[in-house]
């Protein structure tokens, strides 16, 4: 079974996909959306010709990245015909305004990476206002197939523009196909209209939102549910999947459980345990995961399994091996790791059974959306893959620097403690019956509920249809929280210190 589960409170969405009731994904957006796919329009503030690339104005607290190989030549007909190569110089010019597409989020202390070919996503392909060039997901394997949509395609486009056909586009009509390619020309056009007198650095294009991204990349039919808890969300995606596919309206289901849906799918559970360093595999053997600056190191042990009694060593070894390559291949995924992958697993003496360990892996991590590849074991036995690195890691989403320890370590964010808050918070209102609770919090944690005069913390009570008694505990440490009462308001009352704001 496979499931699509979306979830929205404190300020933070997040979208998890289930495969056989086991989490495989997981998407966070917090308040500030996520950037990447939105279209800018910049001004190029420095060009650095040692590096083949320059920095772009766009509005953000970091300038944008260009790199010389994600600028679309301004003589196409010199790099058609195999002319020299030009430099970033003659490309982009400092002062200049660029339109640029925002490609990779900024990660540490990097701004943003940009693009100047602009692609505007749909469900079936994807635009390309200065494409010119039809092409085809490598997954539509039908040779037939794609012909028929290359030639489909290249008569419905003009000759300046491009289009990427999606996996979802095989067997899709003519007519879907005409009406899905007109609508996202009208809404670049539409933005360039609505932003030609917009001093630079502006926002021209906005991207798909996070909810409405997953709806169209991810409902398929070979999805079986779409669950939902919010309402407002609920009600949007129904529109949304009602106007491209509405033989797929019944699947999207408002979730009216007492518990809250991500505990009540074991997806809290799940999510901790991404958090952790060492995962424990069935058979007893467990995995390492450890994150460096430049890379991931994965290490894999047999732990407790020491195989079956007429097992061989080899045999147990390798057994355990396989089993990693499952689980590695789906931590990689679900906690969206991206950049150099080194993963050492356990010495095997036959090359046959490292082959068949290395076969498992690669047929894992196809699986993934994200583009990985696995180069292979090298002679230290260290198999080497690289994984594209778009947005930061789930832990990065989900944590923040150690304030206690320098930065060495990580402790949940102020907003992921909130969300966790919040979710405790609903399950006693909605399983115990709960008319108050009194919690103590972190300073951090309560100054999220108790700034711009309380407007967080009126919010939470009039959802939850609940009296709160929030303190400030500053003994507490910053990644922590204690309910220390939940039921009767006039109960409440009686043991309450202070009154809410």
């Amino acid at each position: 079974m496979k499931q699509i589960v979306v979830d929205r409170r404190a300020n933070q969405t997040r979208i998890a996909l289930l495969e056989g009731g086991k989490l495989v994904e997981l998407s966070v957006e917090t308040a500030e959306p996520d950037r990447i796919g939105n279209v800018y329009r910049g001004r190029v503030t420095d060009v650095l010709p040692g590096m083949q690339a320059a920095f772009v104005d766009i509005g953000f607290e970091k300038n944008a990245y260009l790199y010389i190989d994600d600028i679309e030549p301004l003589d196409r007909r010199s790099a058609a015909s195999g002319g020299s190569r030009q430099g970033i110089r003659q490309l982009v010019q400092r002062g200049a305004e660029r339109l640029v597409q925002v490609v990779k989020e900024g990660i540490g202390d990097k701004g943003p990476r940009i693009t100047t070919r602009i692609s505007i996503p749909g469900r079936y392909l994807v635009y390309l206002p200065d494409g010119r060039e039809v092409t085809v997901s490598r997954r539509i394997e039908d040779g037939a197939e794609r012909t028929r949509l290359v030639q489909l395609v290249s008569g419905l486009k003009t000759a300046e523009e491009g289009v990427i056909l999606r996996t979802a586009a095989a067997a899709v009509s003519e007519a879907q196909l005409s009406a899905e390619l007109a609508a996202l020309r009208a809404a670049w056009k539409q933005a360039l209209e609505r932003t030609r007198e917009v001093k630079s650095p502006c926002l021209v294009f906005q991207a798909a939102d996070m909810v409405l991204r997953t709806v169209r990349d991810l409902l398929t039919p070979e999805v079986d549910e779409l669950l939902v808890e919010d309402g407002a969300a609920y009600r949007r995606i129904k529109e949304e999947v009602s106007s491209y596919a509405p033989e797929l309206v019944n699947r999207v289901t408002l979730y009216r459980g007492k518990q809250p849906l991500f505990e009540a799918l074991g997806i809290e559970r799940e999510l901790d345990k991404t958090l952790k360093r060492q995962i424990w595999l069935k058979s007893g053997g467990f995995i390492v995961i450890d994150r460096t600056e430049a890379m991931t190191v994965i290490d894999v042990n047999t732990g407790k399994f020491t195989g079956k009694s007429s097992q061989q060593l080899e045999e147990t070894v390798t057994a355990t091996n396989l089993e990693a390559a499952v689980e590695i291949a789906r931590q990689i995924r679900l906690r969206d790791l991206g950049g150099m992958i080194l993963i050492d697993f356990i010495d095997m003496q036959s090359e046959s059974n490292r082959a068949q360990v290395l076969k498992k892996l690669q047929a894992e991590v196809a699986k993934d959306r994200t583009s990985t590849y696995v180069y292979g074991i090298t002679r230290l036995g260290l198999v080497e893959m690289t994984r594209k690195k778009v947005r930061q890691s789930l832990s990065e989403a989900l944590t923040m620097p150690c304030p206690a320890c320098g930065g060495n370590g990580r402790i949940l964010s102020t907003a992921e403690l909130a969300r966790r808050l919040e979710t405790e918070l609903t399950g006693l209102v909605k399983n115990q019956g709960a008319e108050a609770v009194i919690a103590e919090l972190p300073a951090s944690l309560h100054e999220r509920y108790t700034e711009n005069g309380g407007r967080e913390w009126r919010r939470l009570e009039q959802e939850l249809s609940c009296t709160l008694y929030l303190h400030k505990a500053e003994w507490m440490r910053p990644d922590q929280y204690h309910i220390r009462y939940a039921g009767t308001e006039a109960e409440a009352d009686r043991n309450n210190l202070s009154t809410s704001p």
